[in-house]
């Protein structure tokens, strides 16, 4: 059973990616302020801790009730709650892309090929046509989950592997959606869900929350003005417990509401970027005008989220079937 607080939390987050994904590609007849690009890098830079947050959570979940004896049933209910979402998405939105670049290529990028079914097979089992390459990753993990227990459930050897993991990600420049680029983030989520059951059914020790908000800052900047790939990281492993420390000390100051709509995280996270693109991209080219790019950055993410929102209740309400797969029966 998932605490208010992480449904609240992955309901802010998935607006977090919806924001980060608003970044709005400049045309040839696009017209804006430089500030307006600087404000640009910056907030789609800050909205990146929201990503690490979903795998921090995702181990704990994962890890919350397991035992071994526990993997083929855990492994059984992921396929029906990521496998089945994942190639349902990428296969909807693998013909949507197609129909869009066939029927309004102005407002779209022709980047996904369609020259043979084998292209569009490969397209979709590598997630080119959706953002979902985080639910792939996540599907990785729990293939593997017999090892990640073997690595958290001892306490004295758990910072080993921490560390292990950490110099890996270091060393080495993966690619943003490679499973062992966010695997620190999700053992450490794991190892509070084994150790410390009530982590996210609770407020956050300060003694995590106070140095995330310190440091945050600092490796932030490094991160904008010396950037590389240990200023990267840094600013990624902050992230979790920065995100959830804020959220509790505004939960303690006025208690954030948990509104029905917000179960439809998933939904808004699976199915918001495409709209996204087409939106912006229209505001952009029937617009020009130096306030287009702030219309387009500020506005097509808040009707993007109430459409969605508006089709993940509708679809909720008449297919709660079709609801159900889509969704991973969250």
């Amino acid at each position: 059973m998932k605490s208010v607080k992480i449904i609240n939390l992955s309901f802010l987050l998935a607006l977090g990616i919806v924001w980060q994904h608003s970044q709005l590609p400049i045309l040839p007849s696009t017209v804006a302020h430089p500030q307006f690009l600087y404000m640009l890098q910056f907030t789609n830079k800050m909205m990146e801790v929201v990503v690490p947050c979903f795998f921090f959570i995702s181990g704990y979940l994962f890890f919350r009730n397991y035992t071994p004896a526990d993997f083929l049933k855990k492994l059984r209910t992921r396929l029906r709650s990521l496998l089945v979402p994942y190639l349902l998405w990428n296969v909807i939105f693998a013909a949507a892309w197609y129909v869009a670049i066939r029927f309004i290529p102005d407002f779209v990028t022709d980047r996904f090929p369609y020259d043979s079914i084998l292209d569009v097979i490969v397209g979709i089992v590598s997630c080119q046509y959706t953002v979902l390459w985080y639910v792939g990753v996540i599907f990785v993990y729990a293939l593997i989950a017999p090892l990640l227990w073997l690595m958290v459930r001892r306490k004295k050897l758990f910072p080993v592997w921490l560390v292990v993991t950490c110099v890996i990600c270091l060393v080495f420049r993966h690619p943003f959606c490679s499973p062992v680029l966010w695997l620190p983030i999700y053992l450490a989520g794991a190892y509070a869900g084994v150790h410390h059951k009530d982590f996210l059914f609770g407020e956050q020790p300060l003694f995590l929350t106070i140095p995330s908000l310190i440091l945050f800052p600092i490796a932030f900047y490094w991160d904008c003005f010396r950037p590389s790939n240990l200023s990267m990281n840094i600013v990624q492993w902050i992230g979790p417990t920065l995100c959830i420390g804020i959220y509790d000390i505004v939960n303690r100051l006025h208690t954030v509401p948990s509104l029905s709509f917000f179960k439809y995280s998933f939904f808004l996270y699976a199915m918001h970027y495409m709209p996204l693109h087409i939106l912006e991209r229209m505001c952009l080219m029937l617009w020009s005008h130096p306030y287009a790019p702030y219309v387009a950055y500020f506005g097509a993410p808040l009707v993007v989220t109430v459409f969605v929102i508006l089709v993940a209740r509708l679809t909720d309400r008449r297919l709660p079937r079709l609801y159900s797969l889509l969704s991973g029966g969250r």
